[in-house]
Parts: C-alpha cells; structure tokens; sequence
C-alpha cells in the first residue's frame, strides 16, 4: 500500500493529490520565488488575495491553478479598458439624454431596437470573480437606473471576491451555479419583440476552482469588473463579516446525482444551438469533451451574444457523470470492458479505463471501505450482547491445490449475513491446504476483540479446523448437505460398477436419511444409531440391536418391488455398507447441526463469483472491496420473500437438475440494490468533498500481497 501522505502533497486549491508513484511533482511552492521575480503569493496578492502560512494548509500549488492564475493576469489589463470605455458611452449617452429632456420638457422613451442594443444605455454593473478555497465574500450587485426610463432595471446574486481595489459590498446571497446567463427585462411597448421579454446581452461564467485535466480550449477569460467605492449601495461593515474560509468549496447540493438521464443523439443537441436566440442569425458552436462530459461553447459575431452550456454539473474538476459511471460499474460488480463493449455498440461516449482505474482508488474503494466497516461495527456490537452462532467456510480464486487466494467467510446464522471476510494468500500460510484454518483464526480473533462470545460454529469436515477449535473449546458443528453430498458422490461412483446396480436406487434415500438423523435425534449417538440402521433398512430388517434406535419408525408396508432390497452378503452391500459406517463418517454424523445450516453461505459463494469471478486475476485491495460489495448485496436480499399469486397461492418454479429429476423452488422477490444507491451517495456527499480521512483507512488495511496486478478486467 501506499505511504501516509503528506498535507503538502495536495494542492492548496484544487486539492489535487500532485504525488503520483511516490514521486512529487507538476507543483510549485507558495511562498518561494523559483527563478521568478515574484513568488505565487506575491501575484495573488497583487490580484487583492493574500495568502499566508497556516497549519494545516498546503504550501504547494498544482500547474494547473498558476495557469489559472497566469490567465487572470493576462486578462485584466484588457477587461479593465473594456470597463474605462463602457464608462465613457455612459456619460455621453446620459448627458444627451439630460439635454433632450430639458429641451423637449419630457422623458426620452427607448424608441427603437438599436436603443436596447447600445451597451451605454444600460448601466447595469455587476462583479465577478473566480472562486478560490481561501476567501469568500458576499455577493454584491451595483443597481443604477436607466435616465427618467421606464424601469429597465435587473437583479442577480453571483460569489464575488473583491480583488481590485477597495472592496465593494451590497446585499445579495452566494450562488450555487458554476454558470450564469446574465438578461435584462424590459416592458418597454416599442420593442419589436414585445413587452415583457427578456434579452440577452451576454453571458458570465464563474467557474470554481479547477485542477488543470478540466480546463477547457477556449475557456481562458474571466469576467472581472472593477468595483466603485462611491457607490450607493457599498457597505464596508457588511463585506467584513461576510469573509469565510474553507479548504475548498464544493456545494455538493448541487451535483445532481440523483437526477434523471437521458441518451442525447449530438444531432438534435447542436440544433438548440445552431442560431442566435437574440438576432436569429447562425452562431460559432465550438465542443469540447471529456468522457461523457460534454461543454458547447455558442457565440454569435453579429450582436456578440455568446453562451455557455455544460451537460452535467463538475465537483471540484470533475465531472459528475463520470464519477458516477465509475461507481455504477465498480458498486453493482460489473466490469469495464463489458459496459465498453455496449457503449461502443450505440456510440456512447465512454471515459477512459484510466479514469475509471483512478476513481476507483480515489473514491468508489474508500467508500466500500468506509461503509463496510460502519456495518460490521453494527453487527458485531449487537453480536456481544448475546452468544453468537455462527458458520464459516472458504472458497479459493482457483479449484484444486494451485490456489493463491483464499476467501474465508463468516456468517451470523440467526438472520444469515455476512459478517465477515479473510482474504487469505496461500504464500503467507505456506500452501493453499492451510489458507481455510488461518481465515478461521483471523475471523475469531475479530470476534473475540470486538467482545463477542461464540456459542457455536457450524464448518466442513476439515480435520485442522476440527482440532483447533476442540484446542478452543468451541462447539463444532458439521453441516448435513456436505456429509450426504460426499457420501453421495461415492455411492454413485460404487453404483457404475458391476452388480451393484441397486446402490443408484436407493442414493436420495440415504441422502434423506441424513437429514432426518440430524433433525430427529438429540444427542450425538442417537444420530449415530439412526444412521446405521439404514444397512438393516435396504436389507428389509426393520428390528436394529442398538438400544437408543431398536426399531425403524415408520409403518410396516409390503413392497411389490423385491429388486429393490440388498441382498445379504452381496458385493453391493459390502461396499454400501463401507462407505456409511466408515469411522470418520460416524464421527462426523455425531456432529451433525440438527438447527443451523451453511447453505447460505454456499449462496454467497455463488453471490461472490459474480463479483470476483475466477478467470479474472484482481489485485489484493480491489478483490477484498469487491468481496465487501458481494457481502452488501447478499445481505440486503438474503431475506426475500417468497411471491404470490392473484388466487393467494404461493409461485413456485419447477428445476430439472443435471442429475435427473426435477424439484420445486420457491419463487422469490426481485433483489434490490439499495446498497448501491447508498454507496453513491457517501461518495458525492462524504468521500469528494474531505477525501483524506477515507484513504487512510485503506491504508490501514494489512494485505499480505501489495503488487497490483496487470491483468485488465
């Protein structure tokens, strides 16, 4: 795993994490000159942001924001001769409108189009700037009116910094848009396009913070306005109280995750923006796309009306889109490749497996973590608090003795959930054989610190697992299906063979007469004289010499079929007979679980091929959050209920086994995947925004492999 990082690893505003392979770089100091003749603190503060040397705050800052900050100072010189001749227009044009007041005794109405479209008729002044994570004031918005006009005035909240100058506050609220279209309404009843519409003059895009892999081709200008200390409306006290600082502003409100999406063909979209909406002329469409990210730039060079329309709102330099395409693919256990095979088919646009590979490590692996962690702390507090019984067994990446990892798990059997997962490497406990009793005692050293007492524990017939908890003093027990299902395999192999025919007649009996012995009896030897009478039994003997079973149960019937019965003495017999009194079976039968069964715990076996299938090599940290997944989707739908029908009668489906026969299977609910939902949710709302706390804790985590794997899924 990776080392602990450092506070000074990050960008100052953009967070951005600038070490990659344990090597920092594509940053820059704060406060050191590096061959310049300023420093980066020094041009901020030229800009009006001082920045100084605090605890806790990064000293460095990414390449990407000094080439934010190399725009900004390109840009102001000309913004600022921009705003000295808007200024000029403004006086002119309010003077010759004072004077035809004067000379005519009455107001000047706006007569004609051209009126409305002259730049110096509307002083309408307002205040941009980028937000940064230092600094954030009130928005503020500077109102003058039209001379003796009809009320052409409007109004809008934007974040504001004061930057140039003396500041210059006004009421106004801090906006959650990183886009903005600016418009003026007007009533006036000359217009040619009638009273009460609203026309756009021009448009203002106020973008946050951003790390340098979001920044746009032709996105380079800031619309920035030099604040004017005489104004009415400036308030120094209120632009005081109104300074907050913040490591880095994300309103994660307005992500829009939850939203609803839609296949969009770029035919129809560049349609909306081939004409201007103000002269109805065509416009310049420029696009710029990063994954499904996708940002149209339309101007139009007739009336100069420009906008600005992104497809998807951006956390931080991120686009919501992706982040959430990554975490649809990693939390319900899909792959990559596969979902890129269906996006290729339709034309989609995808992101990178690069970007995906990134945000699994950045965000969607801290909160499989994160919320895994939350809920066996839940389930192990209220374990202690009454004596546990609880089943375990292991599955292998790989069948037969070339295993490399092993998956232990351990299931509370009162409510059938997962509670726990070892992953265990064969090379750490010296052969695969030995991986199931080392995820056993890793699973029960959990328990033990967690305060919880362990009344019994339900396992296969593993000889090692026996002696340890014997060692322990832990109560064993076997599980019934994996007795008969081994007894059952060596009746069918004896049935191939000559003359012994009648064994593959009487293979489901004996299977049955397993779990009647373990659901019947309440000791340990009655289960074992149970289960021996059964060679008496295929002999048509019904009278046994055991004490504790002197006679079969059932009533007494004649069979028209004689074949059916074993002959003493045969060849069958003895084989038949080898196999059920064999002294491990009979030791085993003893410890057989008349209550609590693993065949959940098969089922989850099942659940977790589907995340981490075996012909797919994972490296250690991501099989183990893939395992975590797993164990979220079992236990969400391990409770199912069964379906009914209109008539009020139970479904059920009818299963033809590969063997032979078919069966009756209980029709269940359709499984849900709130898990899912949940999941994206801590990511946008927890992981994003304060990232830190969360990849500690996967560094916390001991794994005794660390080189990833090479091998793409």
């Amino acid at each position: 795993m990776a080392s602990n990082s450092s506070i000074n690893d990050f960008c100052r505003f953009c967070l951005k994490n600038m070490k990659v392979s344990g090597v920092l770089g594509h940053c820059t100091t704060l406060f050191d000159k590096n061959k310049k003749p300023l420093s980066i603190s020094d041009r901020l503060k030229h800009l009006g942001l001082v920045i100084t040397k605090r605890p806790g705050r990064s000293k460095r800052v990414c390449r990407g924001c000094v080439a934010i900050l190399s725009k900004l100072e390109k840009s102001l010189p000309v913004f600022w001769s921009w705003m000295e001749n808007e200024k000029d227009e403004e006086s002119s044009a309010a003077g010759s409108a004072i004077n035809s007041d004067k000379r005519n005794g009455e107001r000047t109405p706006l007569k004609t189009p051209n009126a409305l479209k002259s730049p110096g008729l509307l002083s309408v002044k307002r205040s941009f700037t980028v937000s940064t994570s230092d600094t954030l004031m009130t928005s503020r918005l500077h109102i003058s009116t039209q001379t003796d006009s009809p009320g052409c005035s409007t109004r809008a909240t934007q974040v504001s910094l004061g930057i140039l100058g003396h500041c210059v506050g006004s009421k106004g609220i801090q906006t959650e848009s990183s886009m903005m279209r600016k418009s003026v309404a007007t009533s006036t009843a000359d217009a040619p396009w009638g009273p009460g519409t609203s026309v756009p003059i021009g448009s203002v895009h106020l973008r946050p913070s951003k790390r340098p892999r979001l920044d746009e081709e032709d996105e380079g200008e800031v619309s920035i306005l030099r604040p004017e200390p005489h104004d009415s409306t400036y308030d120094p006290a209120q632009l005081v109280s109104a300074v907050a600082e913040s490591s880095q502003l994300i309103d994660m409100s307005s992500t829009g995750y939850k939203d609803s999406k839609y296949i969009v063909f770029e035919k129809n979209l560049m349609e909306l923006f081939e004409t201007c909406p103000v002269c109805s002329r065509m416009s310049e469409v420029k696009t710029y796309r990063r994954g499904t990210f996708l940002s149209v730039h339309q101007k139009c060079h007739h009336c100069s009306y420009s906008k600005q329309w992104k497809s998807q709102p951006v956390v931080g330099s991120t686009p919501v889109g992706n982040i959430q395409l990554s975490a649809a693919i990693y939390f319900t256990g899909s792959s990559y490749f596969k979902v890129q095979k269906v996006f290729e088919a339709m034309h989609l646009q995808n992101i990178s497996y690069t970007t995906f590979r990134n945000h699994a490590n950045s965000y969607l692996q801290p909160a499989v973590i994160h919320t895994w962690q939350q809920y066996q702390e839940e389930e192990l507090r209220i374990l202690s608090q009454k004596r546990a019984k609880v089943g375990g067994d292991m599955r292998a990446d790989s069948p037969g003795h070339s295993a490399k990892f092993g998956r232990y798990s351990l299931m509370n059997l009162e409510n059938n959930s997962v509670i726990d997962i070892q992953l265990v490497q064969s090379s750490e406990v010296g052969g695969s054989p030995k991986m199931e009793i080392e995820g056993l005692r890793r699973s029960l050293r959990l328990l033990w610190s967690k305060g919880v007492t362990v009344d019994l524990i339900i396992t296969d017939r593993h000889p090692q697992i026996q002696k340890f908890l014997q060692k322990k003093k832990i109560t064993r027990y076997c599980d019934v299906w994996r007795l008969q299902n081994s007894i059952s395999k060596r009746l069918a192999k004896v049935a191939k063979d000559k003359d012994c025919e009648v064994v593959k007649k009487w293979q489901r009996g004996i299977s049955n007469h397993a779990y009647w012995c373990a659901t019947s009896s309440s000791s340990g030897p009655e289960r074992v004289a149970k289960w021996t009478s059964v060679v008496n039994h295929m002999q048509d003997i019904h009278v046994h010499d055991n004490p504790l079973f002197p006679q079969c149960q059932h009533p007494v019937r004649l069979s028209s079929d004689r074949n059916k019965w074993f002959q003493p003495g045969s060849k069958a017999l003895f084989k038949v007979e080898k196999i059920l009194t064999n002294k491990k079976v009979l030791t085993d039968v003893a410890r057989l679980s008349s209550q609590y069964q693993t065949s959940f715990l098969d089922a989850f076996h099942s659940v977790a091929l589907r995340f981490t299938p075996r012909n797919v090599v994972f490296p250690p940290g991501e099989r183990l959050c893939r395992l975590y997944l797993a164990a979220m989707h079992f236990n969400e739908n391990s409770s199912r209920i069964q379906v009914g029908t209109t008539a009020g009668n139970w479904r059920n489906a009818t299963h033809f086994p590969k063997k032979g026969g078919h069966t009756l299977e209980p029709v269940k609910t359709p499984p849900t995947q709130r898990y899912v939902h949940n999941l994206i949710s801590d990511v946008f709302e927890e992981i994003v925004p304060h990232p830190q706390p969360y990849l500690k804790r996967i560094q916390e985590i001991q794994l005794s492999c660390h080189r990833p794997s090479t091998v793409l899924h």
